[in-house]
Parts: C-alpha cells; sequence; structure tokens
C-alpha cells in the first residue's frame, strides 16, 4: 500500500522514495497500527485480509500480524483495524498489506492516520 504523506514524521520513520514502508530509525519496541476503509464491492462476499508484514535487516520477511472479515454484505464498504506490538531494530521496516482472499480487486480509501508507528520502550 502506497501512502503519499504524513502527519507526524518526527523521527523520520516515512521516506517518500520508500512509500509502502514505515522504517525503525531507532531500536526499541514499537506498537505498530493500521486502518483501512474498503468500499462496497459487489458479488460474492470475499475475505478482507489486512496484515502487518516485517522485513528485518538480518533475518527472513515476516508477517507480524494478520486480521481477516467478511462484510455482513459486500455491497457496502467497512472498516478494518490491526495493531500489534513488536521488537524492531535500525532498519527493520514493515508494510501494511490490504487483500482479499481471491484475489478480488476492491479499493482501499485511506482514512488518516491509515498507517503509523510508535516506539513505546527500548
Amino acid at each position: 500500500m502506497i501512502f503519499s504523506g504524513f502527519i507526524f514524521n518526527d523521527a523520520a520513520i516515512w521516506n517518500p522514495l520508500f512509500p509502502t514502508r514505515l522504517t525503525a530509525t531507532v531500536a526499541g519496541r514499537y506498537q505498530i497500527t493500521g486502518n483501512v476503509v474498503w468500499s462496497g464491492a459487489i458479488g460474492v462476499p470475499t475475505f478482507r485480509n489486512l496484515s502487518i508484514n516485517l522485513t528485518p535487516t538480518a533475518g527472513p520477511p515476516a508477517v507480524l500480524a494478520i486480521s481477516t472479515q467478511v462484510p455482513e454484505n459486500p455491497a457496502n464498504g467497512m472498516g478494518q483495524l490491526i495493531t500489534t506490538l513488536t521488537d524492531l531494530a535500525v532498519g527493520d521496516y514493515v508494510e501494511l498489506v490490504p487483500q482479499t482472499d481471491d484475489g478480488t480487486p476492491i479499493a482501499v480509501i485511506e482514512v488518516p492516520p491509515s498507517f503509523m508507528m510508535v516506539r513505546v520502550g527500548p
């Protein structure tokens, strides 16, 4: 998911050269939260998956958290929120990944803040 700007970027964790990610500039424990609003889609209800994926400086990529929801009425939009707490090293980065289970493209409407990362401890 590409982000075009920021509300706060005090620790320079968002870089416009890499607009899909938030990068740890200081090692520590971070709370990472993402939220999206899915637009309505006509058809069979499909799962909406929202995940926070980690690409560490050392080691394999990992899914830190995943949220799966099915709308009651697929013609209606729905909001989805995900949050996790994890330790990050300098240079580790996370991305917010919206998907449907069957690959059906459904628009995601950003609701600021759509993706945030806050250092909460050493």
